[in-house]
């Protein structure tokens, strides 16, 4: 009896596996070509993006990283609607880097291709939601918006949830097209306080890492997402639109180092080689950790220079005042180019700082090098 469970446990998961790799090389048609789905096509103005071959195109050197195999092109932009679908959420891990992971089955139980994600747990689908046909009335369905990718970390919480839900909005939607919001997130402080800037009803906003729903009509705002690579030409308005600072708040006068001595990873374990000579020429040493939203965004729309370690706070770089100079130190060639993206949308003078550092230690933590402090103090002696 036994050996027959565990035959069909093998059985089962031979299937499931055969299932994955059917659809591998092309993984978006499963969603975007089932029968309860819909499309509605984005304007080519909204499915522009700038691509990390552009940057390098422009700068004719090799300093920034190439595409990612863990992340896939999304080759067109536009409003997906999957009618009777089961959602199953989870946390990946308990770490600073947790990511909400979501897969979605139909009305049958059967696994749904999620491109927004690295990640599957097919196991919770068999688990969670019941095999076998149902539908529910149009009149009890409710219908659900997923806002995001599965990275929660500041830059694509903030690019891509707000970013998301700008698009949405351009695409016709406002917040009564939405029974419930799904929202990838790691329950944060600061991700509270963004999506109150958003104005979103409370009671409608559901945590993926936890949501468990079966037969709801799930719209996806359908474009690239997740990667750092390939940023939309329009992130930067979408961020100030939906809750930038206002011009008139931009003063440009303060001179800022952003620490990231307290952060769980990616340290600058000898900073104070650098914060030392920044101090003696009037900068001030800031760790965005410990402000909020509004905070960050009254920090970098009052700095004239701003100098950091390349890290998720950068991305409030977009608060910055025009003309702005940004020094982004990268702890090793080639980098990824997503705030120089951002800085040229923001019109920012923005600087990347290659590092070269001869010691990367554990948890990504490194140590700057003494051309890249020099590097750093020329660039700040030179700045208006």
């Amino acid at each position: 009896m036994l050996k027959d469970i565990v035959g069909l446990k093998k059985n089962m998961q031979r299937q499931i596996n055969l299932y994955i790799s059917k659809f591998a090389k092309n993984i978006e048609q499963p969603l975007c070509g089932h029968r309860d789905a819909s499309w509605m096509a984005a304007p080519p103005w909204l499915s522009d993006y700038t691509s990390v071959k552009d940057i390098c195109n422009q700068d004719e050197v090799e300093c920034w990283k190439g595409d990612s195999i863990s992340h896939r092109d999304i080759v067109a932009s536009g409003v997906l609607t999957v009618k009777h679908v089961g959602v199953v959420g989870y946390r990946l891990n308990c770490g600073s880097d947790a990511q909400a992971i979501v897969n979605l089955a139909d009305r049958w139980g059967m696994p749904l291709f999620f491109p927004f994600k690295k990640h599957w747990n097919l196991k919770s689908l068999i688990q969670e939601i019941t095999l076998g046909p149902t539908v529910i009335s149009r009149q009890n369905r409710r219908r659900a918006v997923l806002l995001g990718s599965s990275n929660v970390g500041f830059y694509h919480f903030l690019t891509e949830v707000v970013g998301d839900w700008w698009f949405l909005k351009k695409m016709g939607f406002n917040k009564d097209s939405f029974d419930l919001f799904i929202i990838h997130d790691g329950g944060k402080t600061w991700q509270k306080n963004i999506l109150d800037l958003l104005d979103i009803e409370k009671d409608k906003i559901r945590s993926s890492f936890g949501f468990r729903e079966k037969d709801i009509d799930l719209v996806i705002p359908y474009r690239g997402k997740g990667s750092p690579l390939n940023v939309p030409s329009w992130t930067c308005r979408a961020l100030c639109e939906e809750i930038g600072v206002q011009e008139s708040q931009k003063k440009g006068y303060r001179k800022v180092y952003i620490s990231r001595k307290d952060a769980t990873r990616r340290r600058m374990v000898n900073e104070a080689v650098l914060t030392g000579k920044l101090e003696k020429i009037g900068f001030e040493i800031v760790e965005c950790e410990n402000l909020n939203v509004r905070e960050q965004q009254d920090l970098f729309g009052s700095a004239k220079i701003i100098v950091a370690g390349h890290g998720a706070a950068l991305t409030n770089l977009v608060w910055c005042p025009e003309n702005a100079l940004v020094l982004d130190i990268h702890q090793e060639s080639p980098a990824v180019p997503c705030f120089k993206i951002l800085g040229e949308q923001s019109r920012i003078k923005y600087v990347p700082i290659f590092n070269a550092a001869e010691e990367i230690y554990r948890y990504g933590d490194w140590k700057i090098s003494e051309k890249a402090v020099e590097m750093i103090l020329d660039e700040v002696a030179v700045a208006p």
